[in-house]
């Protein structure tokens, strides 16, 4: 574990909430007289992104000896290579984050969402774009037709 890492990533992930929360404000409202609207679920997600995000920082801050010790031991076995390998993956994720809340309202819920798994699933693991592709388009027909249409709730639509 890295110290340094720890803190900046709580940062980032809880600006990254932050800006969630917000931008999930900004969806527009159920048409419908449902309690439920479609800015609900990105809310309480970048709610719970910033409460983890605090929860770390203070594990990091209390857990400071623990982690300079495991840091000096890991730090002999850790690959320099390794290291700029989980940071090209950390920033591609940040990155397709942040691109799934822009474009979430333009092009929709279905769209964005499959595109934002599969990216997401074939950066952590490259060799199985199938699998990726698959995974991706149940999970999120799963999730629509459950909060659509089982639910009563509104996504965003598709853009045509």
């Amino acid at each position: 574990m890295n110290l340094k890492f720890d803190k900046i990533s709580s940062l980032v992930f809880f600006i990254l909430g932050l800006f969630i929360f917000l931008e999930s404000r900004k969806i527009s409202q159920s048409t419908l007289d449902t309690a439920i609207g479609p800015g609900v679920f990105p809310a309480v997600i970048g709610i719970a992104l910033m409460v983890l995000s605090v929860v770390l920082f203070i594990e990091t801050i209390k857990f400071k000896k623990t982690y300079k010790i495991i840091e000096k031991e890991t730090e002999k076995e850790s690959n320099d290579e390794e290291s700029q390998s989980n940071k090209k993956v950390f920033f591609i994720i940040i990155i397709s984050t942040f691109l799934y809340i822009l474009l979430l309202e333009k092009i929709g819920y279905v769209i964005t969402t499959f595109l934002f798994l599969f990216v997401a699933f074939q950066t952590l693991e490259r060799s199985k774009w199938i699998t990726s592709f698959i995974v991706a388009a149940l999970f999120t027909g799963t999730i629509y037709v459950g909060f659509v249409k089982i639910l009563g709730g509104n996504l965003p639509g598709l853009p045509f």
